[in-house]
């Protein structure tokens, strides 16, 4: 009976070992085939994932957007800089440069000029007063001469090579002789001509718009002829100047003033 019992029992451990090993062997094959499966579907994914430019996830997401912010701040401050530049630049002139302050006051509140200046051919200019724009006329006719000095040109009369200060019978030349001196930078004297028409309003009283068209040009000229003289400080003459000539200074149509080319222009050598 005891031997029966032994053969039963060990029998029965046989099978329920046998059976568990083929449970396990099964529950292994599934987990492995599961695993594969994740295995080849992760390759499989960040394939995908490299041909995917900027791909999204939440840290692509936030430091997009703290990339961006900064970006944001340092183009605010470039164009922060630029302004501060340009409005260092673009003051009127006053008293000290020959524009009484009333009369500077007056044109420098209409800016910026599309905003509060209306465009129009006709009617009554009500901006500023007749004296006022023909105290600007009068300062800006000294303003060319005056420019081409700073770059040791000499503003032309017509047919002459005399400093506008002499032709002009400014105080204590009275015995003054023209002496041909040699320029620095010569000048083109047509060009020179086609800039004094531009700025003479044909010899009419110019308009508000006509005086800040007139003044943003002046600007506009001032900064290129500024160019002019950093480029040759130091230089003794023509001779060893950087730029030795202008042919050509023309300046874009502004309102009812056109240049000769109707468009800016720099020809230097």
């Amino acid at each position: 009976m005891q031997r029966a019992f032994f053969w039963i029992v060990a029998g029965v451990v046989i099978i329920a070992s046998t059976v568990l090993w083929f449970m396990g062997i099964s529950s292994l094959d599934s987990t492995r085939e599961s695993n594969m499966g994740r295995i080849k579907t992760s390759f499989s994914d960040m394939d995908n994932l490299k041909t995917t430019n900027n791909h999204p996830n939440a840290s692509f997401k936030d430091g997009m957007e703290t990339e961006i912010a900064e970006v944001q701040k340092r183009v605010r401050a470039a164009w922060q800089l630029k302004y501060d530049s340009q409005i260092a630049m673009l003051t009127w002139p006053d008293a000290r440069q020959g524009l009484p302050d009333e009369t500077s006051q007056s044109f420098a509140r209409l800016q910026p000029i599309e905003l509060n200046v209306d465009f129009k051919e006709e009617g009554e200019d009500l901006y500023t007063t007749n004296v006022e724009r023909d105290e600007y006329k009068r300062f800006i006719s000294n303003q060319l001469p005056a420019l081409a000095q700073r770059v040791g040109s000499t503003w032309k009369t017509e047919g002459s090579n005399v400093p506008a200060e002499i032709a002009d019978g400014a105080p204590g030349q009275e015995n003054a002789q023209a002496e041909e001196v040699e320029d620095h930078v010569t000048w083109n004297s047509a060009n020179q001509e086609n800039l004094a028409n531009r700025f003479s309003f044909a010899n009419d009283r110019p308009s508000t718009l006509e005086v800040m068209y007139a003044q943003e040009d002046l600007w506009i000229l001032s900064q290129w002829l500024q160019i002019v003289e950093q480029l040759n400080a130091g230089s003794d003459g023509n001779y060893n100047a950087v730029v030795t000539e202008i042919v050509a200074i023309d300046l874009a149509k502004n309102g009812k003033t056109a240049g000769p080319g109707d468009y800016t222009i720099v020809g230097m050598v």
